[in-house]
């Protein structure tokens, strides 16, 4: 994990701030291939009150802002640093099959003049 936070104590709360970047192996939903992908919270901030001198573990509070930076539906794509095979799969499928125009039922359709 990479990480830069600021940290400070004011008035009996503990607060901090700053950017966290995790690397992780994920599988592509479309071509089911794994692909690492960089997870990254650029505005982390935590304020937490404090009861004494204590220590006080930061790592539930950056794994939990993590957690909710994963994407739901990864693709190995999304960066634009690779291409999905699935997705030039569907391209190509695409650009080979000739359809109707989307305007073919209007052209049919005969109005009064």
């Amino acid at each position: 994990m990479q990480y830069r936070i600021d940290i400070g104590v004011s008035e009996g709360s503990l607060w901090a701030n700053g950017s966290l970047k995790q690397p992780i192996e994920l599988t592509c939903v479309a071509c089911l291939e794994k692909f690492v992908y960089d997870i990254k919270v650029p505005a982390f901030a935590l304020h937490t009150e404090l009861h004494g001198p204590e220590t006080v573990n930061l790592s539930p509070f950056m794994r939990e802002d993590i957690l909710l930076n994963l994407p739901a539906h990864p693709r190995c794509d999304r960066e634009g640093g690779r291409v999905c095979k699935a997705a030039a799969a569907t391209m190509a499928a695409a650009a080979e099959t000739k359809r109707k125009s989307d305007w073919s039922a209007l052209d049919r359709l005969k109005l009064k003049k």
